[in-house]
């Protein structure tokens, strides 16, 4: 395993000489990222499992200017407990270079998000919706890895300033990884 990771590296460095390295962050890029995740934990007799995909896509109308769009789809599930969620989001931000392979993405967000809960005790369903809309901030750091392709990890907060049927706001902190590329 560790000869087949080395001789990838030499000719992904040897490729990588023969051409010029592609700027990120330039007018005309389109840049699909986003994140899928799915997750089980368990203690007990108690688990819940979480599914997350979340796709983005990006457009620099101008040099390191971006605006996209984006959509979640979240699915928790613990026992008779299912929370389904849906959302669409609206980008503005821009792209700083930090080197030849590394870039800053500065992303304000906002959200619109719709979420289910279902319980059912005794067989009978209990229902209740909760629709919000957020503002939201991230800074992932990116690595570009490969040409046109990155990885990157970066904080992101959140806020909700409207709730259906609720007076609390949800605030939430988070550190996030995103895999991408443009073209």
């Amino acid at each position: 395993m560790t000869r087949t990771c080395a001789v990838l590296l030499l000719i992904a460095s040897a490729a990588a000489a023969e051409e010029p390295w592609p700027a990120f962050g330039k007018k005309g890029q389109v840049v699909p990222m986003g994140l899928a995740s799915i997750s089980r934990t368990s203690a007990g007799d108690s688990s819940i499992t979480e599914v997350t995909i979340d796709p983005e896509i990006l457009f620099f109308p101008a040099d390191y200017f971006l605006v996209g769009i984006g959509a979640t789809y979240r699915s928790l599930s613990s026992g008779s407990t299912t929370l389904k969620g849906w959302g669409a989001s609206g980008h503005v931000g821009g792209s700083i270079d930090l080197g030849e392979r590394v870039s800053l993405l500065l992303v304000s967000t906002v959200a619109y998000i719709s979420q289910q809960q279902v319980t059912t005790v005794l067989g009978t369903a209990a229902t209740s919706t909760r629709n919000s809309a957020a503002v939201g901030a991230s800074v992932p750091l990116l690595f570009h890895v490969a040409q046109h392709f990155f990885i990157g990890a970066g904080p992101e907060a959140s806020v909700e300033f409207w709730a259906s049927g609720s007076s609390e706001r949800i605030t939430t902190l988070r550190l996030q990884t995103i895999i991408g590329g443009w073209f």
